[in-house]
């Protein structure tokens, strides 16, 4: 999964977990062509009270409760490139203390996606923002910004760096100012911008608009200029396909309000054909991922969240998965608050 690297600012709290049966649900069956190396996916689901991860199963078009605790509460989920190894991030409670975000008692859970069993738990503590994503294929970046009882005026930011199989690489901490500097800024994770091949790049300009740099064309524009900036990037393993997504949750969007919000867009581009499939804009932050010919991404916000699953080989929606109260495929995707 293209994770995108979006920090925990908890605005509000968190509603806790309710246990709940493994049903499946089925969805109509319309799409077959799955590789067989990988057919499931995790995502982040809310059913009445209960906010807990999910397993999307592609071969037989059904979804099922994979994990939940009625003591602790999913807010994030991840999956490296292979498909083969997921994580999700839960804690006990969130908030706000006067102007600032918290969370206690944040835990990592690591997933083997082959033998879907949890393989390992981490506790990563306390704090008031948390970011985290595949470094690589084999590695989950980490890092968390804590406030310092005995230093009020002071952030220090963690940076931790575990392997799939639980064990940490490394630990850094660095103490920091905020009432001179502001909070410290969180790791992102890199933008793919080299095709696996290397025949293709992309690039920006000085107004944010998407290049697309090799082919036939030598320079074509993906997306000209709107006010959203370069978000995420894929490339199909098989050098046919490039899918990007573009994002815009300022303050100063205008939309951010609206009944149907302008804050993402995705694009998904034939580089075979040097002509694009399917622009899709809306509300959320168009999380997505490519699975064989699929890309699943989700849309819109809170209880209106959703995900839906586009077949490359048909070119066009196959599914749409709805959850009572929301879905994404990183959390359930929330707007900002900024006090508008």
């Amino acid at each position: 999964m293209k994770h995108v690297a979006l920090f925990l600012l908890f605005m509000s709290g968190i509603a806790l977990l309710s246990p709940g049966c493994k049903k499946k649900h089925h969805l109509p069956l319309v799409h077959k062509a799955v590789p067989d190396t990988a057919t499931k996916f995790l995502f982040a689901g809310r059913e009445g009270n209960s906010k807990a991860v999910y397993l999307f199963n592609l071969k037989t078009n059904q979804y099922e409760r994979f994990w939940s605790n009625p003591k602790e509460s999913v807010v994030e989920v991840g999956t490296n490139e292979p498909h083969a190894v997921s994580y999700f991030i839960t804690v006990t409670q969130a908030g706000r203390k006067g102007i600032l975000p918290y969370f206690l008692n944040a835990r990592l859970y690591i997933v083997d996606l082959r033998t879907l069993k949890i393989a390992h738990a981490l506790k990563l503590g306390n704090g008031v923002q948390l970011v985290s994503f595949f470094e690589n294929d084999s590695t989950i970046s980490i890092a968390v910004n804590r406030l310092q009882s005995a230093m009020v005026s002071h952030v220090m930011q963690q940076k931790l760096l575990f392997t799939t199989t639980g064990s940490k690489i490394s630990e850094q901490a660095r103490l920091f100012d905020f009432t001179k500097d502001g909070f410290p800024p969180l790791p992102t994770e890199k933008v793919r911008l080299l095709s696996l091949d290397k025949n293709y790049s992309i690039d920006l300009n000085d107004k944010n608009a998407v290049l697309l740099r090799g082919g036939i064309e030598k320079t074509k524009l993906l997306a000209g200029e709107s006010g959203q900036r370069l978000h995420s990037v894929a490339w199909s393993a098989n050098g046919e396909t490039l899918v990007f997504s573009t994002v815009d949750l300022s303050a100063k969007n205008k939309t951010l309000r609206d009944p149907q919000p302008q804050t993402a867009s995705l694009y998904i581009f034939s580089l075979t054909e040097s002509a694009m499939v399917r622009i899709i804009d809306g509300g959320g932050y168009k999380h997505f991922d490519v699975i064989g010919d699929i890309v699943i991404y989700d849309d819109n916000f809170g209880e209106n969240s959703r995900i839906h699953l586009f077949s490359l080989k048909e070119k066009k929606e196959i599914t749409t998965l709805r959850l009572p109260g929301g879905c994404g495929l990183q959390n359930i995707p929330e707007l900002p608050d900024y006090g508008l």
